[in-house]
């Protein structure tokens, strides 16, 4: 699509309500492990591995949900069964 000035104008989905929790609970991680660390009797080295796992998932649960409303965004279809069509 072109706006009348002839530049491209991309349709834009916001994010959802789910996307945006995620961001959310993705930035409070590594402060609430700090936390923890200091006044918990969970040690620096759970902590760490704790909040090194969850900032790994949660960041490729943002991502494959940018990446599919983006997809969505532009009419395609994302995969959601990946090599497991049992056709």
């Amino acid at each position: 699509m072109y706006s009348a000035s002839g530049s491209l104008i991309v349709p834009y989905t916001p994010p959802s309500v789910a996307e945006t929790v995620l961001t959310t609970v993705s930035g409070l991680v590594w402060p609430v492990m700090i936390l923890l660390a200091f006044f918990t009797p969970v040690g620096w080295w759970p902590a760490i591995i704790i909040a090194i796992a969850t900032s790994v998932v949660l960041d490729n649960v943002k991502k494959h949900l940018r990446a599919r409303r983006k997809a969505l965004t532009r009419g395609q279809v994302p995969p959601d069964n990946e090599g497991n069509d049992l056709r």
